[in-house]
């Protein structure tokens, strides 16, 4: 093979390399498939005040984060087009609601979606905490969302103890709710 064969090769392979870890992140961000779930956890005592935000909810009524201050707050990001999000509200959200909603109010805020769709994942999951919606993204920009589902655990004054990026089983919900209702 000549110099420059085996240069032109190389360089379709580093291409081909590049288009595919390219397509691959893509694919991950419209399906909420983050690869490995991350957390990030704030000592008490280092966590940052939640963003002042106010919203759309569901039902028409204007809301703002600052309504829920005196208790505990799990916000939840999904969206009909996010296969995950819709798996770990059945799956985790919705159960945990039901079991420690007295005590910790579950936010669900719909991003970026076609109200039609929406409701229909909302009819499927037969959730019943809270819903907003988040039309332009600016509440998940303010949260500095990076992949779908984000769940942000915020605690009664109002700060952010955590945020969990990806898919969370009802499993690591649980232990994070039983953490944020010691807080």
């Amino acid at each position: 093979m000549t110099g420059n064969r085996r240069a032109v090769v190389v360089a379709a392979f580093v291409v081909v390399g590049l288009v595919t870890a390219a397509a691959v992140g893509l694919l991950r961000l419209r399906t909420g498939d983050s690869g490995p779930a991350a957390t990030v956890v704030a000592a008490r005592g280092d966590a940052e005040p939640a963003p002042d935000v106010t919203f759309a909810m569901a039902d028409g009524s204007d809301a703002a984060l600052a309504d829920y201050r005196g208790r505990p707050v799990v916000l939840n990001f999904w969206a009909s087009w996010c296969p995950p999000c819709v798996a770990e509200m059945g799956d985790a959200l919705g159960p945990v609601h039901r079991e420690h909603g007295d005590a910790v109010t579950f936010l669900g805020m719909n991003l970026q979606d076609e109200p039609e769709a929406a409701q229909r994942i909302l009819d499927q999951t037969g959730v019943t905490y809270d819903l907003a919606v988040d039309p332009t993204g600016e509440i998940f920009a303010a949260f500095e969302g990076v992949g779908m589902p984000t769940t942000v655990f915020i605690d009664s004054d109002g700060r952010i103890v955590d945020k969990h990026t990806g898919v969370i089983t009802r499993e690591q919900l649980e232990e994070r709710v039983a953490a944020l209702r010691g807080a």
